[in-house]
């Protein structure tokens, strides 16, 4: 007995009526001249189908110099002189660590200096203008042209 079904299906180009490829249909030879595909995203692709792209870089960028604050912290001195001694000594401390390429340590003194030149300006600024109103205050208020 010959069971149905048993035998190769057939092929879908032959139920469909499709001629099977040839290698000629299949292998196109190259275009004498490079075809740009339209552009995606704003980019467009390079000929050729090569894609060239370049992985993001991080750069890193080495300190050599440092802001010793020097000028600030004699300006600080001016205003309110505890906190200008200290920021003396701490612009002083920054200058000798660039000086021996400790380069962390300077840049920490640097800020320190800062830090207390910044203080020093705003309390001296505070103190004289409170001076300032006090004494305003206490000149108005004195009568000086009494009979």
């Amino acid at each position: 007995m010959e069971e149905k079904g048993l035998g190769l299906p057939p092929s879908y180009d032959a139920a469909h009526g499709v001629s099977n490829p040839t290698f000629d249909t299949i292998y196109s030879p190259p275009m004498s001249e490079p075809t740009v595909s339209p552009p995606y995203y704003g980019y467009s692709q390079p000929a050729y189908g090569n894609v060239v792209s370049q992985q993001p870089m991080v750069n890193y960028t080495q300190v050599t110099t440092v802001p010793d604050n020097m000028t600030l912290a004699i300006l600080s001195l001016l205003c309110c002189w505890p906190l200008g001694i200290a920021a003396i000594m701490k612009a002083s401390d920054s200058r000798a660590a660039l000086a021996r390429n400790d380069i962390p340590t300077a840049l920490a003194d640097a800020n320190d200096a800062k830090r207390y030149s910044c203080l020093g300006i705003g309390f001296g600024v505070f103190s004289i203008v409170v001076t300032v109103i006090i004494l305003v205050v206490v000149f108005t208020s004195l009568n000086i042209y009494s009979y």
